[in-house]
């Protein structure tokens, strides 16, 4: 099953690496353009369109070409997607938030929790006994906090990434065998 830039997962992905328009940015540079031309389609500033292209290309999701213009002396860069690294730049950050869900979660399992009534701090057991249960910000006293729907939460959010992830690698090993058979074939014919 291929990763394609239209997968829901993929956009909520890129979002989170990159920015809200990073899809639209990609999407555009499908086909070489310009980012006067990515700027116009997308209908974004031009300021923004270049910081995200910088932003993909420091990912490795987009790669430019350059011409210098003789007429204005200036250069020209044209953008395109770089579909080849997506499962790379994805796995890499799904590694990474995987990680951190993994610690949040045990975190959240390890402790007692006590949070202020009026919502400025949740703290466990350890740091309560330091403030003598009160609120270090408004004095309030500090009520025991049930974290069931921290927790309940964090365990989807895993499950969600870690599913992606297994799609990700699954899609990267079906890759190399189809090149592969594409290389043996190639060999076959040269004997």
């Amino acid at each position: 099953m291929p990763i394609k830039l239209t997968d829901s997962q993929v956009k909520k992905m890129l979002k989170e690496i990159i920015g809200r328009n990073a899809y639209l940015i990609l999407n555009a540079c499908q086909v070489g353009r310009t980012d006067e031309e990515i700027a116009r389609i997308t209908k974004l500033e031009i300021s923004t369109v270049r910081s995200l292209l910088n932003q993909l290309y420091s990912e490795g999701l987009v790669e430019y070409t350059r011409e210098k213009d003789e007429e204005h002396n200036w250069f020209k860069y044209t953008w395109y997607t770089r579909k080849d690294m997506l499962s790379d730049v994805l796995k890499f950050h799904l590694v990474e938030d995987i990680k951190d869900l993994e610690q949040k979660l045990d975190f959240e399992t390890s402790y007692m929790f006590f949070a202020c009534p009026n919502k400025c701090v949740k703290v466990p057991f350890e740091i309560a006994v330091e403030y003598d249960f009160r609120c270090p910000d408004c004095g309030a006293p500090l009520k025991a906090y049930n974290n069931k729907r921290e927790i309940v939460q964090l365990k989807h959010e895993l499950n969600d990434k870690k599913r992606l992830l297994r799609q990700i690698e699954f899609y990267q090993k079906e890759k190399i065998k189809v090149r592969t058979k594409k290389s043996r074939r190639v060999r076959k014919r040269k004997k």
